[in-house]
């Protein structure tokens, strides 16, 4: 049997084992810091000229904005 091919095959699955051990750690990793209130509505006054008030307003009185 040919060497590259085995090299190339242990290659391969070391990069699938590599990315399946990054696939299940995704949840984790980016569940570890809790975002500020303020960050999925990033900048105050162009949502407020898009939305027609603060995002501390909205997060407020929207339920499913504050649930977002």
């Amino acid at each position: 049997m040919n060497p590259l091919l085995n090299i190339g095959s242990i290659l391969f699955l070391i990069g699938g084992a590599a990315g399946a051990i990054i696939g299940a750690a995704t949840p984790f990793v980016t569940r570890m810091r809790l975002l500020p209130l303020d960050s999925f509505l990033m900048v105050a006054d162009s949502d407020r000229a898009l939305f027609g008030d603060s995002p501390q307003h909205l997060f407020d009185t929207s339920p499913a904005i504050a649930h977002l």
